[in-house]
């Protein structure tokens, strides 16, 4: 699911509409990173930034080998939880190197389904740590 939201970044996201006219697109990755055209338009993102990355760890920490299936539950769950708060963050945090009124910068749903299925995955991380505490407390009652 991590890894469906993550995809989502890539697909247009927000732009700037001036008179019902498109004057630029932005993909989720150029809200974090930037845009440039023929001058800036959009900054790098240092929120936007730490979400992309911990939302890179939490896609990758489920194939990474550990023992303590508790420790390695907790740590997706707190990367899931700062991603998807920080993924529903990331329009009101966009860097604009202009002047723009609120007006003229709309974000697609695109942004919001992809959060909404970081907190999908948020849920079932915790549903799979509640199922390990479970397992947990039965191994040491027999």
């Amino acid at each position: 699911m991590a890894l469906v939201s993550f995809v989502l970044l890539l697909f247009p996201s927000a732009s700037y509409v001036v008179v019902g006219q498109t004057i630029y697109e932005f993909e989720g990755i150029e809200l974090i990173f930037g845009y440039t055209s023929k001058n800036d338009v959009l900054n790098f993102t240092v929120l936007g930034f730490l979400m992309f990355i911990l939302l890179i760890i939490s896609i990758i920490s489920p194939m990474i080998h550990i023992k303590n299936l508790k420790i390695k539950s907790f740590f997706e769950i707190i990367c899931l939880l700062i991603t998807t708060v920080l993924y529903y963050l990331l329009p009101v945090t966009v860097s604009h190197s202009i002047e723009i009124s609120n007006d003229v910068f709309k974000i697609n749903g695109t942004i919001y389904i992809g959060a909404t299925i970081s907190l999908i995955s948020l849920m079932l991380s915790i549903y799979a740590l509640k199922i390990v505490v479970k397992e947990k407390k039965y191994e040491k009652t027999n």
